[in-house]
């Protein structure tokens, strides 16, 4: 059984006997919390009516033929931005942070926090006397103490220790080939890589249920702590990447136990945050391809190897996740400077829609009450916003602008431009506020979404070619050295 105090102000130590000292726990920093004072006053801004407006202007593309050497002028059906002027922006590297489209990951309610709580909210309780946060997170508290005692003076537990601590049965996949950097034209056999297909549950072992045990935790709890462990850490690795990758991070545990009690979280959110905040370290950096930023690089990798054909994809892709056909080992392709920088400038065989929604006649997104999740999902990534994140004192607000990148839901794109107020150095309450309005149900907002008519060779205005010419060269040249060295880092 764990228990926990309070020492000192800001702490929180945890105990395996309720008699026991300071000095026999282990004390982690805990997270400021929102006082429901502030929480109450928080109201949803950045939202407008319409998320879609029809203009008149010169069109162009960027891959040239004989048809776009002339000039053509139509109406045309755009994206708007609540948070950004009208008026173009010549900051180069603003484009790179702007490049990802996540319309895979489930948006939902609940604030994904990671951050430690304190001994009150841990002990907490409802009216009918149920705890606020799932007691299951009181084992993976405990389970971190225990490892943390045994690491002899280590300062933090490896996420292979937690691995081994948690799950005593056999390995069940080999063991990984040696990566490689040689040049890969032909599809790696695969022979180390999870087959997607997940078998019927077997009976544990003895040996497998001792961790129940040493953790005290009742048949009844079995399968959520279990759960919850493997979700704290695929929460460090994958969602919340920061500082050391290999380090299981406490503040992950109230995520993990309540997703083991069913609670969906809007994941979609922070990880476009600390995908955006790290592009920009990236793009800001004086060496771009060894800058030393944490972010989670799969969802790059993925949206690489659907728009640029960069990796091999899974034998096994129809029974696994779309996200998974690009994550085998030694799936990516090999690229030369001179290859990388051509993959990006020509971009000759690039199909920015195919993950679009287009129909064959207009149709009109409403967000009210009784709108779909699969159109209110898509509603989510074409409107723009502040994505926000928040892990123990970390803070992340970043501007997501979808117009910035509209080709990819088949609107024509236009000058990006300048955002009206910088509100990325924000608060704690700042970081809610900003989460609580990109999550906003019905708003009554509306969009229109393009037709198979929209389609066309003219994917942007002749504004934004001339707007995008100085800058686009640098850019290609840092996107080329950024993938050079994101396809060589190892997840």
């Amino acid at each position: 059984m764990a228990f926990f105090k309070c020492f000192k102000k800001g702490t929180i130590t945890i105990l395996e006997d309720e008699s026991d000292n300071r000095d026999e726990g282990t004390t982690l920093h805990v997270g400021a919390p929102l006082l429901a004072s502030e929480v109450s006053e928080v109201d949803n801004f950045l939202h407008i009516p319409s998320w879609s407006q029809e203009v008149f202007c010169q069109l162009s593309s960027f891959k040239k033929s004989k048809s776009t050497d002339r000039d053509l002028h139509s109406t045309i059906l755009q994206l708007k931005s609540s948070h950004q002027t009208d008026t173009g922006s010549s900051k180069a590297f603003e484009l790179l942070s702007d490049q990802i489209h996540n319309g895979a990951v489930n948006w939902s309610s609940a604030l994904p926090m990671a951050v430690i709580p304190t001994t009150e909210s841990l002990n907490r309780k409802d009216h009918k006397g149920v705890s606020y946060i799932p007691h299951i997170c009181r084992y993976l508290f405990l389970a971190y103490h225990n490892i943390l005692r045994d690491s002899k003076g280590k300062s933090g537990v490896r996420i292979t220790a937690w691995i081994k601590y948690g799950y005593r049965g056999p390995f069940k996949y080999k063991k990984p080939l040696r990566k490689t950097i040689r040049n890969k034209s032909q599809k790696p056999k695969e022979d180390s890589d999870p087959s997607g297909i997940i078998p019927m549950s077997l009976k544990r072992t003895e040996e497998e249920e001792g961790v129940f045990e040493d953790l005290g935790i009742t048949d009844e709890d079995m399968e959520k702590s279990y759960l919850a462990a493997f979700f704290a850490c695929r929460l460090c690795k994958f969602v919340f990447p920061k500082d050391d990758v290999t380090l299981i991070r406490p503040g992950v545990f109230k995520v993990a136990s309540r997703m083991a009690h069913g609670v969906s979280f809007g994941l979609a959110v922070p990880v476009l945050a600390s995908i955006y905040k790290g592009l920009q370290d990236i793009s800001s950096a004086d060496d771009p391809g060894n800058c030393a930023t944490i972010l989670p690089f799969h969802y790059v990798y993925r949206w690489l190897g659907e728009y640029f054909d960069t990796h091999f994809t899974s034998s096994s892709e129809k029974s696994i996740p779309i996200m998974a056909r690009f994550s085998r080992r030694l799936s990516a392709k090999f690229f030369e400077d001179s290859t990388a920088q051509a993959l990006f400038r020509t971009c000759g065989k690039v199909e920015m829609s195919h993950l679009a929604r287009v129909f064959s006649k207009c149709k009109q997104l409403t967000d009210e009450d009784h709108i779909s999740k699969e159109d209110f999902e898509y509603f989510m990534c074409l409107h723009s916003r502040f994505v926000s994140l928040r892990q123990e004192n970390y803070r992340v607000i970043q501007p997501y602008s979808p117009y910035r990148f509209s080709r990819q839901f088949c609107y024509v794109q236009h000058v990006p431009g300048e955002l009206k107020d910088d509100v990325r150095n924000g608060t704690v309450l700042s970081v809610y506020s900003h989460w609580k309005s990109c999550l906003k149900i019905r708003s009554i907002s509306t969009i229109t979404l393009p037709t198979n008519d929209n389609i066309r060779e003219f994917e942007v205005t002749s504004d934004e070619i001339k707007d995008s010419f100085n800058c686009r060269q640098v850019v290609i040249a840092f996107s080329a050295k950024i993938f050079l060295s994101l396809k060589a880092t190892k997840l």
